[in-house]
């Protein structure tokens, strides 16, 4: 009973965070620009459609809209209790306050994780719906592991979000940071890779080189994470980055201001 009871208040508090109406006009504008997109694109260059998939997929949802979006969304998790003073209240059960929140972490990646799906499968219908039955079927796994990628990619996000929220005042503008960094990954050395959750996102998807470096620096773009290993990595990332959060918000003392 004490379960259910965790899992609808930590349901309530999630459908908060996500139905607000700010909230909602950001989710559906990230379906909504990236199917516009395709669907200009689909119009004057059928041809390149796959380069275009790639781009939209690969550099705009996966790059900048979900990360975004689920930095936004995870450091919301603890960070919209504390500003809205309704901290206090989920306060007075130390063992079991870090329950509440976990679930609603839960919640919030299931959302990230269709958001991330409905949009890469509209950009896709939009761009493949020209071709036959068999060609769009041929295409169909691409999409698929593409949206199990950034799904996983968003959770990952999320999570460190969550666990900054527990700590520090603007777990939001490290996010911005991080993510901003997280573009030029494919940039980096190898062992500088292994830190961002862009590397293992990449890795995961249909099309791990995208916008590889050339020439000289080409040599940087070598990839020897396999997507199995990219998802264990990325659910290590979010478990570990839970757990520690967990732990934090068992510690943390609540001091009304």
């Amino acid at each position: 009973m004490m379960l259910l009871n965790t899992i609808a208040a930590s349901m309530r508090l999630a459908r908060r965070h996500i139905i607000s109406r700010r909230r909602w006009v950001v989710a559906v504008a990230i379906i909504i620009i990236p199917a516009i997109l395709a669907f200009m694109a689909s119009r004057r260059i059928p041809q390149e459609r796959g380069e275009i998939y790639t781009w939209i997929v690969f550099l705009m949802i996966g790059g900048i809209l979900i990360p975004y979006l689920a930095a936004f969304l995870g450091s919301s998790i603890v960070g919209d209790e504390i500003e809205g003073r309704t901290l206090v209240y989920l306060w007075t059960r130390p063992h079991g306050r870090h329950t509440i929140f976990l679930w609603e972490y839960l919640f919030v990646a299931i959302w990230i994780a269709l958001v991330a799906a409905v949009a890469v499968a509209l950009t896709f219908l939009l761009l493949y719906s020209a071709l036959d039955v068999q060609g769009i079927g041929s295409n169909l796994r691409m999409a698929m592991w593409d949206m199990i990628a950034l799904a996983s990619g968003g959770a990952a996000y999320a999570a460190i979000a969550f666990l900054l929220s527990t700590f520090l005042k603007s777990p939001l503008t490290i996010m911005i940071v991080y993510i901003a960094a997280d573009n030029g990954v494919q940039f980096m050395p190898g062992f500088l890779k292994l830190l961002f959750v862009r590397h293992y996102q990449l890795a995961m998807s249909s099309n791990p080189m995208t916008d590889s470096p050339e020439g000289f620096f080409k040599f940087l773009a070598e990839n020897q994470t396999t997507p199995e290993t990219a998802a264990i990595s990325l659910a290590a990332i979010a478990l570990t980055a839970l757990i520690a959060g967990a732990v934090m918000l068992n510690k943390r003392e609540y001091v009304k201001s």
